[in-house]
């Protein structure tokens, strides 16, 4: 007798080399901003695998629902469809997953409309990299529970 088995669209995080799961991260920049080291930074997380990266808001959500990232990072400006409008997207189809925007000029009008379109936080592109980290780890703990790690002890900055 045979049995049918049914495949889940779930990816499984990827353990790190300390053997923990990795936050999947999907990151998505339409500014395409000199200098922002940010993807290659979110690189050297231990507990950050990023799946995709894009710069246009077609391929974000393409590539989302593709990839099923349990994070996405996205600039608030994006051809066609703003950043705002991805979250919103995002949020309809998967209020788990957690975004986290970029914004050139954050301030509180922009967090609270993030915060009521259920945006995990709001940051600077040309901030800190550590604030984005601090996020990150945040999203991780709650999904996976401890704390992430950096796969090394240096501080990194976008800057």
């Amino acid at each position: 007798m045979r049995t049918a088995h049914t495949a889940t669209m779930t990816q499984l995080p990827t353990p790190s080399p300390s053997g923990n799961p990795r936050l999947r991260v999907l990151f998505a920049d339409g500014t395409q901003t000199p200098g922002n080291q940010f993807p290659e930074l979110l690189q050297n997380l231990d507990f950050v695998e990023v799946v995709g990266t894009t710069n246009t808001s077609d391929k974000v959500l393409d590539l989302f629902f593709k990839l099923r990232p349990n994070a996405v990072i996205v600039s608030i400006i994006l051809p066609k469809l703003d950043g705002m409008e991805v979250l919103r997207c995002i949020k309809r189809a998967s209020p788990t997953c957690d975004v986290i925007l970029l914004s050139h000029a954050p301030n509180t009008f922009l967090q609270q409309a993030a915060n009521l379109l259920g945006a995990t936080g709001l940051c600077s592109i040309h901030g800190s990299f550590d604030e984005l980290e601090a996020l990150l780890q945040s999203c991780w703990r709650n999904r996976f529970g401890g704390g992430g790690q950096r796969r090394s002890g240096l501080s990194f900055s976008a800057n």
